[in-house]
């Protein structure tokens, strides 16, 4: 098929044009992957090296969707394009670099989820330790400081990505890095402010000329650091930006609509394109959601979507519940219904929900009526502390020195997280240069004392025992 091939409009505009930067504004369900992908498909028909194609998406699915839909049109190359998300590209550039070693780091992610704004799993001890550490305020604050440290601490849209400059935050940056760099770990979302300085600092660096294209999917969702760092990827390629200020939902990590809205003042010749109808959706959904978008501009201004001539009215009802155990059983009645009185699949039913826990009451809520449930909520797995515990017993015992692992299970099941006594634990280490579990053996074997550990030592010998019991399982036993 060619690239071409039924496109018309904004659509062929976007496909076509060679200007550079192109920011396409698109609301949902408009075919804004259609359109990217189809651009790739020309560049790649018109000769272009798919290994100097960077397509940046925001998840892993959404990065193999592309590359298995340009697969699908038979483009040659399309499978060696580099796509994936940008965390994905800076953990490679980084590892490629060997920048990890310079500057004394180990790429061993922190596994952790945020629970009611706060830090779980690995992220506990962590935020137990810093909040013991300095006047850095309680577990959700640090949480914040800890995105605000990811972002670079860039906070708002009109700030400089780079240093800490409130000596608070300078202060909260050196002993989070401390820690970090002590328990031989990164932050996922580090990677960015760590690839953004490596950048910054080797302006001859052949990763700044790498890519001749550079597509975006998802701006809106890029906080100030993963904006200037794209920047400096896209070097004197074309850029390609897409995304919507009217989807911007991750401002808890300094996201900020104002990115793409404001785009073209700092990037002089941007080409301009939007896509408003929307394909996917009921024409009443599209009403009633661009009702709702209208509120974010002057009255004057025209509609941003428009529902697809010939789609379907649709169904809306809007019902209100009075706590959320009836809101969660309310819509599992509906879905019973759905299924056995209109003949729908269960994986026809798609409930989308603002709070994970009113997820879990919905999933919950199904399966009493026997209807099967799918939780995209990929933190569940390890939602619950025993299969947090098995976790952390099973990277202990695959790699003995993961310090990470080591503090969980060292202060699971205490309140503080045992953190005052394994602050003397780490002050012994560094006095000796030994690891957490060398300075753990001296202590049992007489090396080493240290007073007031005795919680401490009871949670080792437990952990000791457990490891060995764990250590000849073998297949489904494990």
């Amino acid at each position: 098929m060619a690239w071409d091939t039924g496109l018309e409009g904004s659509a062929l505009n976007i496909a076509s044009t060679n200007d550079s930067p192109l920011r396409v504004v698109a609301g949902p369900g408009t075919g804004k992957s259609f359109a990217l992908k189809r651009r790739v498909a020309r560049l790649l028909e018109e000769g272009a090296s798919p290994r100097r194609i960077l397509a940046l998406t925001f998840t892993r699915n959404a990065a193999a969707s592309l590359v298995e839909d340009l697969c699908g049109l038979g483009i040659s190359g399309c499978d060696r394009i580099r796509a994936g998300t940008l965390h994905a590209y800076c953990y490679s550039l980084l590892a490629k670099q060997e920048v990890f070693d310079y500057l004394g780091r180990t790429p061993r992610p922190l596994m952790y989820f945020n629970k009611s704004g706060v830090m779980q799993f690995e992220g506990a001890p962590l935020l137990q330790d810093l909040c013991g550490i300095g006047t850095f305020g309680g577990k959700r604050d640090c949480t914040k400081r800890i995105r605000a440290f990811e972002a670079a601490w860039a906070r708002l849209q009109s700030d400089e990505p780079g240093w800490a400059i409130q000596p608070t935050d300078q202060a909260f940056h050196y002993n989070l890095v401390e820690w970090l760099t002590f328990h031989n770990s990164i932050l996922i979302g580090e990677l960015i402010p760590l690839a953004l300085r490596y950048l910054r600092d080797n302006p001859a660096s052949p990763e700044l000329a790498c890519f001749d294209h550079v597509l975006v999917d998802e701006y809106q969702d890029l906080n100030k650091a993963e904006q200037v760092l794209i920047d400096l990827l896209s070097g004197t390629s074309t850029q390609t930006l897409v995304g919507d200020p009217d989807q911007s939902i991750y401002s808890f990590r300094h996201a900020h609509p104002l990115g793409i809205m404001n785009f073209a003042d700092s990037h002089p010749g941007t080409h301009d394109e939007a896509l408003v109808e929307c394909r996917r959706c009921p024409s009443l959904a599209v009403t009633i959601a661009d009702s709702l978008i209208k509120h974010n501009y002057h009255p004057t201004e025209p509609p941003r979507l428009h529902p697809m001539l010939g789609n379907p009215v649709g169904e809306i009802s809007i019902v209100q519940w009075s706590n959320p155990t009836a809101e969660a059983n309310g819509i599992a009645e509906f879905c019973h219904h759905l299924v056995h009185r209109r003949g729908y699949c269960p994986s026809e039913i798609l409930v989308l929900t603002p709070r994970r826990l009113l997820g879990y009451g919905i999933r919950d809520a199904l399966r009493t009526y026997d209807i099967e449930a799918y939780s995209f909520y990929h933190e569940e797995i390890l939602d619950s502390l025993d299969a947090q515990k098995q976790f952390a017993l099973l990277a202990l015992l695959s790699r003995p020195d993961d310090r990470v692992a080591l503090r969980y299970l060292l202060g699971l099941g205490s309140p503080s997280w045992n953190s005052g006594q394994y602050e003397r634990l780490r002050l012994k280490c560094n006095e000796n240069g030994l690891s957490p579990w060398e300075v753990l053996e001296g202590l049992v074997d007489g090396t080493f004392t240290i007073v007031n550990t005795k919680r401490l030592m009871k949670r080792y010998n437990e952990i000791r025992e457990e490891l060995e019991h764990i250590r000849n399982l073998r297949g489904y036993a494990l």
